[in-house]
Protein backbone atom coordinates (compact mmCIF):
# COMPACT_ATOMS: atom_id res chain seq x y z
CA UNK A 1 0.00 0.00 0.00
CA UNK A 2 1.02 3.53 -0.69
CA UNK A 3 0.12 6.44 0.88
CA UNK A 4 0.43 10.52 -1.20
CA UNK A 5 -0.93 13.15 0.22
CA UNK A 6 -0.17 16.66 0.30
CA UNK A 7 0.93 19.19 3.13
CA UNK A 8 -0.13 22.77 3.50
CA UNK A 9 2.33 24.23 1.68
CA UNK A 10 1.72 21.66 -0.94
CA UNK A 11 4.88 19.22 -0.74
CA UNK A 12 4.29 15.63 -1.77
CA UNK A 13 4.11 13.60 1.45
CA UNK A 14 4.74 9.98 0.63
CA UNK A 15 4.59 6.90 2.99
CA UNK A 16 4.91 3.13 2.03
CA UNK A 17 3.44 0.21 4.09
CA UNK A 18 4.90 -3.73 3.96
CA UNK A 19 3.77 -6.97 4.75
CA UNK A 20 6.47 -9.08 6.62
CA UNK A 21 8.20 -11.85 4.26
CA UNK A 22 7.82 -15.39 5.09
CA UNK A 23 10.56 -16.48 3.29
CA UNK A 24 14.17 -15.05 2.81
CA UNK A 25 13.64 -14.98 -0.83
CA UNK A 26 10.75 -12.47 0.45
CA UNK A 27 12.81 -10.91 2.77
CA UNK A 28 15.52 -10.42 -0.16
CA UNK A 29 12.82 -9.19 -2.60
CA UNK A 30 11.70 -6.51 0.59
CA UNK A 31 14.82 -5.23 0.92
CA UNK A 32 15.11 -4.79 -3.11
CA UNK A 33 12.17 -3.08 -3.02
CA UNK A 34 12.70 -0.45 -0.17
CA UNK A 35 16.01 0.28 -1.72
CA UNK A 36 14.25 1.02 -5.08
CA UNK A 37 11.47 2.98 -3.78
CA UNK A 38 13.53 5.11 -1.55
CA UNK A 39 14.61 7.45 -4.52
CA UNK A 40 10.79 8.42 -3.54
CA UNK A 41 12.25 9.94 0.08
CA UNK A 42 9.06 8.29 1.73
CA UNK A 43 8.03 10.20 4.90
CA UNK A 44 8.13 6.30 7.31
CA UNK A 45 7.45 3.21 6.13
CA UNK A 46 5.44 0.68 7.78
CA UNK A 47 5.59 -3.07 8.26
CA UNK A 48 2.61 -4.77 9.29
Amino acid sequence: MTSRSESRNGDLRISFEFFPPKSEEAEQQLWNTVADLSGWEPEFVSVT
